[in-house]
């Protein structure tokens, strides 16, 4: 009897230790491990959003710059563009010796009538925006002579704002076919960058059709003029250079320097560079500003309109 009884208990017993749950030592070891796997999710899946993040800021500044890229290309390309009629111009650009000798800021550059009797330009070129190194974010002004837009063979006949794109009679009344003096179915595009609500935007001002935003975020901007020398090469010049060795006729190419900033400002987790190299210009970014991110675009146009023209 005492020995089955005893039996039984053993069973109990055995079955009870069988049935034990985990020790607080196993569980803190569990727990540490599910820690150290969770902290990994958790700074994998930070990780990532930030580079999510930081990939669709780059991409919205890509494509920014590329815009700009592209209005730029167009409108420098058509610099000295002699019509199809074939009319030369000494340069494709507008500087200084355009305007009277004695020019403030808001002087604008003639604006002959139209043989309509309307003005040439609805957005006269001024001063102040004339070709010209400017600190960080210069000037430039192209122009070219206008097609009869209603010619079959006509090429270029609008301005960086696609003003004259609408083939209207004033813009007909406007081109070489039409104008007395032939010379003055001038077109101008002139690109600056102005800071709007704290925002750095390139703006286009078409004599044609107005002015017009074309990018955002454009931090600084930067064109050397490539000046074709009579060995056949190609010298990179400042806008200014060219003006003092009076060059603008040489000039058959331009190299555009572009740096975008991000529109967010606190996007770096640290701040970054103190500086950036344009072209051959040096951009120092303010200490409140280097947690943006900046990326630097460049490209160069041909000007085939003035490739041909004869050395000086």
């Amino acid at each position: 009897m005492k020995t089955n009884q005893f039996k039984n208990n053993q069973k109990v017993i055995s079955k009870s230790y069988s049935q034990r749950g985990l020790s607080l030592i196993e569980l803190l070891i569990a727990m540490v491990i599910g820690l150290f796997l969770m902290g990994g999710l958790i700074t994998s899946f930070i990780s990532t959003k930030n580079s999510d993040k930081t990939r669709e800021i780059t991409s919205e500044m890509d494509a920014s710059a590329q815009t700009a890229l592209n209005v730029l290309r167009q409108a420098i390309t058509h610099a000295g563009y002699p019509s199809i009629e074939n009319i030369e111009l000494a340069k494709g650009f507008v500087t200084t010796k355009d305007f009277p000798p004695i020019s403030v800021n808001n002087t604008e550059i003639d604006n002959p009538d139209c043989n309509d009797g309307i003005a040439r330009d609805i957005t006269s070129p001024l001063y102040k925006n004339r070709t010209r190194d400017y600190g960080i974010r210069d000037k430039l002004m192209v122009v070219s002579l206008a097609d009869n837009p209603s010619n079959a063979d006509a090429l270029v006949y609008y301005d960086c704002t696609g003003g004259g794109m609408t083939r209207t009679a004033h813009d007909i009344a406007c081109s070489t076919e039409n104008m007395d003096n032939k010379r003055e179915a001038k077109i101008f595009s002139n690109f600056r960058v102005n800071r709007t609500d704290g925002v750095p935007i390139l703006y286009c001002d078409g004599s044609r059709g107005g002015g017009q935003p074309i990018a955002n975020n454009v931090y600084a901007i930067q064109y050397l003029y490539g000046v074709r020398q009579d060995t056949g090469t190609t010298v990179y010049k400042t806008a200014n250079k060219v003006e003092v060795d009076d060059q603008w006729g040489l000039v058959n190419s331009v190299q555009i320097g572009l740096l975008m900033q991000s529109e967010k400002q606190n996007v770096l987790a640290e701040p970054g560079q103190a500086s950036y190299r344009l072209l051959n210009k040096s951009i120092v970014i303010n200490s409140a500003q280097r947690r943006r991110i900046y990326r630097i675009y460049t490209t160069t146009v041909n000007i085939e309109n003035m490739n041909k023209a004869p050395l000086l």
